[in-house]
């Protein structure tokens, strides 16, 4: 186990790989979301540090960053991050840390994407000092740890467009303290933005990170926090994805791993929110996979609907306008079904809960809602709502309502056959 006397991983991107427990069982898949194209431009950068041995033989050596950070390099490589611009440190001394870190972001400029993974043992000093354990540190000084304070207030000079910090240590969520509330909304929010918010957000600057656990936990050598951001990382089917929907994907396979009967390790709570210091203006680090698929985007169905329309949902989501006399009444009503890939079987506008024994609100775009059931809403930062095969709505007091319809599937482009839709003023 990562010492108690605040050794910590630090998963900040700066790479170093969880450790301890053999307790790493990935759990029932979640699957990441998709998210749009934003005409992402600038290149990708990580820097992935990992501290397994100690000079110091007062502290204890780790068996899994080395690891760890090698294998997250190979993943990076499919989400255009060049081979040159992924800098490994295994073993680095504090000195070394920060000169690698002065020399690679010199080289960032403003449409740039900084990554920077941790993974090594910290301290927490008077519940408020955070630190990071490099390979020269001492256990009775200060001598080889690298304060994390100092070195976010470097980050903050550097000119880059996202800055993601992945950390997987005790006490990681340290990173967070003194920092307001998640600077958005929920991470279903995130999941369900259309083009255009996807759009926004990879062109307002973002600086976060993404912690293994909470100031006040523990986490194992052997990390079942990295194994979900492996698995998350490598399954991902999608082109992009946002660092949110990323998150989110972690920590359902974190929480199914915990969930399990024969889990025996050390229970850990993932976090992620804004960083102190970082420039942060409510945008989000993109994942971006060339080889990934792209997702259906919003389709606008012309012309406004006055009496009555017919159309088809499947992939993507379908925006059109009804226009009415104001209170007259909307009815949306659906029949025929879809099959939702290959390990949900078929789906009606009903929707469903469950296929053969196992839960399917990991594939849901809104996880409270029957998976594959017809949902709607009235605009594109509203909540999701239930649909099934007949809602009946009211026109605002406009007399014009925009109105988008989808199926709960976080994995749509799988999906084969369609829902028949009707829309009806009456």
């Amino acid at each position: 186990m990562k010492r108690q006397t605040v050794y910590l991983l630090i998963t900040v991107l700066f790479a170093l790989a969880s450790q301890a427990q053999p307790t790493r069982g990935p759990g029932k898949p979640a699957p990441l979301s998709p998210v749009i194209s934003a005409g992402q431009t600038g290149k990708y950068v990580a820097l992935l540090v990992g501290v397994a041995q100690y000079d110091d033989p007062l502290i204890e050596d780790l068996n899994y960053p080395l690891e760890d950070i090698k294998e997250l390099a190979d993943i990076l490589m499919n989400y255009h991050f060049k081979r040159s611009d992924i800098i490994t440190l295994p073993n680095p001394k504090e000195q070394l840390f920060f000169e690698t870190l002065n020399k690679l972001t010199s080289t960032l400029g403003p449409t740039d994407n900084l990554l920077i993974f941790f993974s090594g043992h910290g301290e927490l000093v008077r519940d408020r000092n955070y630190y990071w354990l490099a390979a020269d540190a001492q256990k009775g000084s200060r001598e080889g740890w690298i304060s994390v304070p100092l070195m976010l207030e470097a980050l903050s000079e550097v000119d880059c467009k996202h800055t993601l910090l992945i950390i997987d240590s005790c006490h990681g969520g340290a990173v967070f303290k003194q920092v307001p509330a998640s600077k958005k909304g929920s991470v279903a929010d995130a999941l369900r933005a259309n083009s255009d918010v996807i759009r926004q957000y990879g062109e307002l600057k973002s600086g976060e990170a993404i912690t293994s656990g909470t100031p006040q936990e523990v986490v194992p050598d052997k990390s079942h926090f990295f194994a979900a951001l492996k698995t998350c990382l490598t399954t991902n089917p999608y082109q992009y994805v946002l660092s949110s929907g990323l998150f989110n994907c972690i920590r359902e396979h974190v929480i199914s791993s915990q969930n399990r009967a024969i889990f025996k390790g050390i229970k850990i709570t993932p976090q992620r929110s804004k960083v102190n210091y970082l420039d942060d203006k409510g945008g989000e680090f993109i994942f971006y996979k060339p080889t990934g698929v792209r997702v259906a985007e919003t389709r606008r169905i012309e012309p406004p609907v006055t009496s009555t329309q017919t159309i088809k949902v499947s992939k993507g989501t379908q925006e059109l306008t009804v226009r009415a006399r104001p209170g007259q009444v909307i009815t949306i009503q659906a029949s025929g079904s879809l099959v939702a890939g290959p390990n949900v079987g078929v789906v009606t506008p009903i929707g469903k809960t469950h296929y053969l024994l196992f839960s399917l609100s990991h594939y849901n775009l809104e996880p409270s809602l029957p998976h594959g059931a017809l949902l709607y809403r009235f605009a594109p930062d509203e909540t999701w709502r239930y649909c099934g095969d007949l809602c009946t709505l009211q026109a605002p007091a406009s007399g014009e309502a925009t109105i988008q319809l989808t199926v709960n599937d976080n994995n749509q482009v799988d999906n084969s056959g369609a829902f028949v839709v009707q829309v009806q003023v009456r």
